[in-house]
């Protein structure tokens, strides 16, 4: 076999690398969460793309690498896109599978909200990014136990404790650990009244916002009017 020839073949094996790479499956979010379309992405060399939405007339699509760990995929170096603005973009933190749960949009009057599951195996945490006036905004430790309408007030709340490790007896006693919740509305705003009054009910005393050694008995907590109601939400495919 020629030099000339072998040159050929290779070539061909990288357009053939390359066209695969091209040929991305998806994963789009319909109109109706509990609706939605997942396909599996299957390529993992490349980079795989997810389709959020629409804003006004620019598509929303979180574009990501896949890593293989272990029989589950995560992803990194990710980038956020708003028609041809680029709102973020981070290679420091793993991200969770690109589908309808761990990433999507919601519209606050002019407000709109990208969640991104990052992948942390210690806390369950988003990172958000807040759009507004053509100025982006990322909270990157987002905590993601508590993502629901609270308080009535018609805006969602997100948020949550921190996890603490502690070796207890009957373990119904824990470290000190407060609520901490936001208010999404036309911008994320901490709550600190919620997040004391939740707090109260929990331990019966409130010692501050931040995670303390102390331990302190907890009530039951699956009595508190907290958790998520994600699978309920409407995700709006166009959210003009």
């Amino acid at each position: 076999m020629n030099l000339n020839f072998k040159k050929i073949v290779f070539l061909m094996l990288i357009s053939n690398a390359l066209l695969s790479c091209g040929n991305k499956k998806t994963t789009e979010v319909s109109s109706n969460n509990s609706s939605a379309i997942d396909v599996d992405i299957d390529v993992r060399s490349c980079i795989s793309d997810l389709f959020l939405g629409f804003v006004g007339y620019d598509s929303l699509i979180i574009k990501a690498k896949p890593i293989i760990e272990d029989t589950d995929t995560i992803y990194s170096n990710i980038v956020v896109r708003l028609g041809n603005k680029e709102l973020y973009r981070d290679n420091t933190e793993y991200y969770s599978a690109l589908n309808k749960e761990n990433y999507f949009v919601q519209k606050v009057n002019n407000t709109v909200y990208v969640f991104i599951y990052i992948f942390d195996p210690l806390q369950d945490r988003w990172c958000v990014i807040e759009y507004r006036n053509n100025k982006t905004t990322v909270y990157k430790n987002m905590l993601k136990n508590i993502f629901r309408d609270i308080d009535g007030d018609g805006f969602f709340e997100i948020g949550g404790r921190y996890s603490t490790d502690v070796i207890c007896f009957n373990c119904d006693s824990a470290f000190y650990s407060p609520f901490i919740i936001y208010s999404m509305k036309d911008k994320l705003v901490f709550d600190s009244v919620l997040s004391k009054t939740l707090t109260m009910e929990l331990y019966d005393t409130f010692l501050g916002f931040d995670v303390l050694d102390t331990i302190l008995i907890e009530k039951d907590i699956n009595k508190l009017p907290i958790g998520s109601v994600l699978k309920t939400l409407v995700l709006n495919k166009d959210t003009k």
